[in-house]
């Protein structure tokens, strides 16, 4: 297995700093190492230096779909997760449809100029904004949280207008979940909350850990009902 890192963008044959422990560590575990150009391969450049042989593994600054069928196809296929498993796990609606009951309530449009109808199905309740991809959560009051989904008109427009060209798909509104709140981000001034990342390869749990880094007091989460999830999702 090779891991395919982002290299740095000003010494190319040097790993991303932001990469570099765990860079260090596949060569500690005995994993092969390969470093790709995110600017060229978001750009459409050559790419240089790929492995010429062996399955590979992505490790880098989020591709948009588009960009990883190109490196896909620039290593012959040889990257572990095919475009079609990159598309289910990265596009929210798409693992939405498998996830509906054990994830707050959602709906989206590829419209995001439509976004009043999205809203009015939540009334005054709370709720966040997204794209397919990614959210503003560090933009928290201005471009993310809506205390009341009848009065989100100026947070909706706030977030396309910031996300820009980079507005992946279309507008996601998910129900808010208040979950028990453990601090406020140093930086962005955004609530913290008690939550937890679970990675799974084949539906068998590798790593649980906390998500905003810091350890905390109190049991972690039961991993039995997200195995159960993760093994009917069509992807590693």
């Amino acid at each position: 297995m090779i891991i395919l890192f982002c290299n740095h963008p000003l010494a190319p044959r040097e790993v991303d700093p932001d990469y570099l422990e765990e860079w260090e560590a596949a060569g500690r575990h005995g994993f092969g190492r390969s470093l790709v150009s995110f600017e060229d391969l978001t750009a459409g450049l050559p790419l240089r230096r790929l492995p010429a042989e062996g399955v590979c593994l992505y490790r880098g600054w989020m591709l948009k779909p588009e960009h990883y069928d190109r490196l896909y196809q620039a290593l012959d296929g040889r990257l572990l997760t095919t475009p079609e498993q990159y598309r289910f796990g990265h596009l929210f609606p798409n693992s939405y449809l498998h996830l509906e009951g054990f994830t707050p309530e959602s709906v989206w449009s590829d419209r995001p100029d439509r976004f009043e109808s999205l809203l009015a199905g939540f009334g005054q309740d709370p709720v966040i904004i997204k794209d397919y991809v990614k959210s503003r959560k560090h933009e928290w009051l201005e471009a993310c949280y809506i205390p009341r989904a009848d009065q989100g008109a100026a947070v909706v427009r706030t977030f396309v207008e910031r996300q820009g060209e980079d507005l992946v798909g279309g507008l996601v509104v998910r129900r808010f979940e208040a979950f028990e709140q453990v601090g406020v981000h140093p930086q962005s001034g955004l609530p913290t909350f008690r939550e937890y990342r679970l990675f799974f390869a084949d539906g068998r749990l590798v790593m649980s850990f906390p998500y905003w880094g810091e350890k905390l007091e109190g049991p972690e989460p039961p991993s039995e009902p997200f195995a159960s999830l993760a093994a009917r999702l069509p992807a590693r």
